[in-house]
Formats: structure tokens, sequence, C-alpha cells
């Protein structure tokens, strides 16, 4: 863990484990979306198991679990996330994407408004 800049030699805990949760969350976030790179609409549409589930729809999915944690879950938001597996026919891969991006944004914003973990 690190030290803070704390002049008794504590760890922040607060602080630090913060850090690993938003460098965790940043990780696999981005390595959800680089999935989708060079896909065309078509191919991020597929789905790839029996289930149906296609790598669009995954992200899509992502956005409802991000707003349903740390909006719903943590803050007692009054919101219905939208957490099906399936992206609207009529959302580009950008549009998923940047709403994706959005909702990540404001989790990590929650996240670093907690002043304790």
């Amino acid at each position: 863990m690190y030290n803070h800049g704390m002049s008794n030699g504590e760890v922040d805990l607060v602080h630090s484990e913060r850090d690993v949760l938003l460098r965790y969350l940043a990780k696999h976030r981005r390595l959800m979306v680089a999935a989708l790179d060079g896909l065309t609409d078509e191919q991020a549409r597929r789905p790839m198991v029996p289930s149906g589930t296609n790598l669009l729809g995954l992200v899509h999915h992502l956005t409802g679990v991000e707003r349903h944690w740390f909006e719903f879950v943590f803050l007692g938001a009054s919101i219905e996330p939208d957490m099906a597996m399936s992206a609207p026919p009529s959302a580009s891969i950008e549009d998923v994407v940047a709403g994706y991006r959005t909702a990540c944004a404001r989790s990590d914003e929650i996240v670093r408004g907690c002043t304790e973990l």
C-alpha cells in the first residue's frame, strides 16, 4: 500500500483502496471497449455463444451494471437502469461506447466522493 503523505507513517486506507478500485475498474473497462476496436456493426452484434450474447450487447449491459451498482445500490438513487443484454438496433457502436464511458465516468465520480470504503 502507498503512504499518501500521512506524517505519522500510517497508510491512508480509504485513499489507497479507492485508488486500487479505480485502477481495477479502468483496466477492465478499457479491455471491454478494446474488444470492439475495428469491428463493424454487424461483427459487434454477431452472437458468439448459444445464449445469443454479443460484444455490443455486453457493453450495453455493462452500462446498466455501472448505473445499477454505483447510482442505485451505492447512492440509493431512484433509477431503473437498462440491464438488457442487447443494444438497441438503432444504437451505433459509438453510441453504446459513449454511453458506457459516461456511466463509467459517473461511477468514478461517485467512488472519488466516497469517504469510506
